[in-house]
């Protein structure tokens, strides 16, 4: 009896410690497929596109934006009474791709104005008459708002990635050559090296928001204490900062492989920058997550959720860069008008 019970809690205590073992191999799989994920997507689809050419960069930002559509219209179904009809979703992801095929095609000026009007009026023709279950009015202030915020944050912000790309100033009029370094590493991931103010401000951005949420994370896990705000519970003030010296340093890094097109002060405030809008697309996704309730946007990338849960530091982020490199050209004496006709 003794015996058994003796057994009974060796087993137990193997059980014990083989469940405990096993969690940390589940938590580092867990981060392993995020790791790898993340990889696949970086080195394998979007850094290609970046240094192949406008148009591969333009098709992969078309892509991206027809499944972020998709999400964004999802998160939509589960806030607005009565439900959008469906006609609108491909409405939508039609006006959003034709926002960044026009900026592709030097299209620059009315895209967004049209997009909306045109939004808009599908809205009251097809969803004017449809009947509320809940006793309302069919169109309400939400189904309006989030047409025309929609356009915007699928169309109008995605579409500078692309102007931020097309920018075909050479970086030797900012005297400034690619360091041996991003020429080795171009060479081993076959990645032809064009080098133009375009090919840096755009890897560079992309850089800076990977090192951001790398840092921000791994920042908030280590010495995480006081909350950020409500919006997003598991954002710390301790990870923000981690996040945005991640973003700065990664700023400055990148400046001096590209040849130091920038000074480190301009390359800093860019980084800075970079680092706010890149957080307020986190926290602006996050909240329509939380209202939506709902965990992740959708399930398309492994470890991470869909695409708006792995881009949503994007869409701020590419006017905030394209910007802040228009107004430090301008400060060079380099033209803008080649730049927007580029």
């Amino acid at each position: 009896h003794t015996a058994g019970h003796a057994s009974a809690a060796g087993g137990a205590e193997a059980g014990a410690t083989a469940a405990s073992a096993a969690k940390p191999r589940r938590k580092l799989s867990s981060r392993l497929i995020r790791t790898l994920s993340g990889l696949v997507i970086g080195l394998g689809f979007c850094g290609p596109a970046v240094f192949y050419g406008t148009w591969p960069f333009t098709m992969m930002t078309v892509a991206v934006i027809v499944v972020a559509v998709l999400e964004y219209e999802r998160i939509l179904q589960s806030i607005l009474s009565p439900p959008l009809a469906p006609i609108l979703r491909y409405a939508h992801m039609t006006v959003s791709i034709g926002t960044i095929l026009a900026a592709q095609l030097g299209v620059l000026t009315g895209i967004f104005e049209c997009a909306a009007v045109a939004l808009l009026v599908m809205l009251l023709v097809v969803q004017g008459n449809t009947k509320n279950p809940e006793g309302g009015a069919p169109i309400s202030f939400g189904h309006i708002s989030s047409q025309v915020f929609g356009v915007f944050y699928t169309g109008y912000l995605p579409a500078f990635w692309v102007r931020l790309r097309m920018i075909s100033v050479p970086l030797a009029s900012l005297n400034a050559v690619p360091t041996p370094f991003l020429r080795t590493c171009c060479s081993i991931l076959h990645w032809p090296l064009n080098p133009t103010v375009g090919v840096f401000a755009t890897s560079a951005t992309a850089v800076c928001i990977i090192m951001s949420d790398t840092c921000a994370y791994l920042g908030g896990k280590r010495w995480g204490k006081t909350p950020l705000i409500l919006v997003s519970p598991g954002k710390t003030r301790e990870g923000m900062y981690c996040g945005m010296a991640g973003a700065v340093g990664t700023a400055l890094f990148c400046n001096f492989a590209w040849g130091s097109p920038a000074h480190p002060a301009v390359a800093t405030g860019i980084g800075f920058m970079i680092f706010c809008a890149s957080l307020l697309g986190d926290l602006s996704v996050s909240a329509m997550k939380r209202d939506a309730g709902l965990k992740d946007a959708g399930s398309l990338i492994p470890g991470h959720g869909g695409i708006l849960d792995r881009f949503d530091s994007y869409f701020f982020s590419a006017p905030t860069a394209y910007f802040c490199w228009y107004m430090y050209l301008k400060a060079c004496g380099i033209s803008w008008t080649p730049l927007l006709r580029s």
